[in-house]
C-alpha cells in the first residue's frame, strides 16, 4: 500500500501540484475552520458530536459516489471520446483532459476517504458533547477538531470542483461534436453544389 501510496503521489499528485497547492479550496476551507470554531454567530447548541456525525454521513455517501464517478469515467467512455480528451489539453495544464479528468475524480475520492478516518477518529477522540464555538487558540486541544473542520470543507468543495470538471469536459465534447456535424453539414451542401453543376 505504501508504494502504491507513493508512486500516486509521484505520477498523480506532483504533474498536478498547482491544481493541490494554489486551488481556492484550501484559502476557503481554512476561512470556514475559522467561522466555524470562531465565529460568534455559531449556535452555542451546535456540539462535536453533531459536527462528526455530519462528516460522517456525508463522507461516507460522497466517498461512495466518487468511486463510482471514477470508475464510470474509466469504463464508460467510448474510445472516440477517451481519444478526443486525451487529445485535448489546455494552455498551461502538464496533462490532457482526460488524465485530468481521472486525477480529479481520484483525488475526490481520497479527500472523501480522508474525511471518513478524521471523522471516525475526531468520534472517539473528541468530547461529543462540547460545543464547536472556541473562544480562545489551544493548538494542543483544538487541533483535530481543526483538521475535521477543514477536511469537511474541503471534501465538500472538491466534490463540486469534480461536478465542475465534468461541465467543463463536456463542452469540450459538446464541442467537437458541434464542429463535427457543422463540418458534415458543409461537406453535403459542397456535394449537392458539384452534382448541381455537373
Amino acid at each position: 500500500m505504501i508504494r502504491a501510496a507513493m508512486n500516486y503521489l509521484r505520477s498523480e499528485c506532483l504533474p498536478h501540484w498547482r491544481i493541490l497547492v494554489f486551488d481556492s479550496q484550501i484559502p476557503l476551507s481554512a476561512a470556514a475552520v475559522v467561522a466555524t470554531v470562531y465565529w460568534p454567530g455559531v449556535p452555542a447548541g451546535f456540539s462535536i458530536n453533531e459536527l462528526t456525525q455530519a462528516a460522517l454521513a456525508y463522507g461516507s455517501t460522497s466517498f461512495g459516489f466518487a468511486i463510482t464517478i471514477y470508475t464510470l469515467a474509466l469504463t464508460l467512455p467510448q474510445p472516440e471520446t477517451v481519444r478526443l480528451l486525451s487529445a485535448h489539453r489546455e494552455e498551461g495544464e502538464p496533462t490532457d483532459a482526460y488524465r485530468k479528468l481521472l486525477f480529479i475524480f481520484s483525488w475526490t475520492a481520497i479527500s472523501q476517504g480522508i474525511l471518513v478516518l478524521l471523522a471516525f477518529i475526531g468520534r472517539l477522540a473528541l468530547p461529543a458533547s462540547e460545543s464547536v464555538s472556541r473562544s480562545g487558540l489551544n493548538v494542543r486541544r483544538d487541533a483535530l477538531l481543526w483538521l475535521l473542520t477543514f477536511a469537511l470543507a474541503y471534501a465538500v468543495l472538491q466534490f463540486l470542483n469534480a461536478v465542475l470538471a465534468v461541465a467543463q469536459l463536456g463542452r469540450i465534447v459538446a464541442r467537437k461534436h458541434r464542429d463535427q456535424v457543422i463540418g458534415e453539414q458543409q461537406r453535403a451542401a459542397l456535394t449537392a453544389v458539384k452534382k448541381h453543376h455537373g
